[in-house]
């Protein structure tokens, strides 16, 4: 049985938590999915099965960030980016929001990019002003 790489996007509240990447004892982004994928939907029984696109700290929210996982081909086939979609988000908290998913090329990685935007919206401050017409995707699926 051969394998699907599948890569999602999403957007997350940063308040919740400890950064994206995985740590010990403390809630982060990375080992939210990974302990969905692994532990709730038995999706995969490898150790580092989410990789993400971009890093965070603590607090940070995030608009859209993007990461895969390695599912059965067979699996992948049977439920399609909407039974992922479904399936993933009744496992979610609240604070991710899984924008889609879609299959991609085995060798694809969120971490090899040409270039990377980052836009740091200071939404707390008393003149803050949306930019919120140049919000074009930073996280490239292969072009969708």
């Amino acid at each position: 049985m051969g394998k699907a790489r599948i890569a999602f996007r999403f957007g997350h509240y940063g308040d919740c938590f400890h950064g994206s990447q995985v740590q010990p004892d403390v809630p982060t982004v990375q080992g939210t999915f990974m302990h969905i994928f692994k532990k709730k939907l038995k999706w995969t029984n490898e150790r580092m099965l989410v990789a993400l696109a971009s890093r965070t700290d603590s607090g940070v929210h995030v608009r859209l960030n993007g990461g895969f996982i390695d599912l059965d081909q067979e699996r992948w086939n049977a439920m399609g980016e909407s039974g992922f979609i479904k399936a993933v988000g009744h496992q979610i908290p609240d604070s991710i929001s899984l924008i889609d998913a879609r299959q991609v090329a085995d060798d694809w990685s969120p971490r090899r990019a040409l270039y990377r935007t980052y836009r740091y919206r200071m939404e707390c401050c008393l003149l803050y002003t949306s930019d919120a017409a140049d919000d074009t995707p930073c996280v490239d699926l292969g072009g969708r």
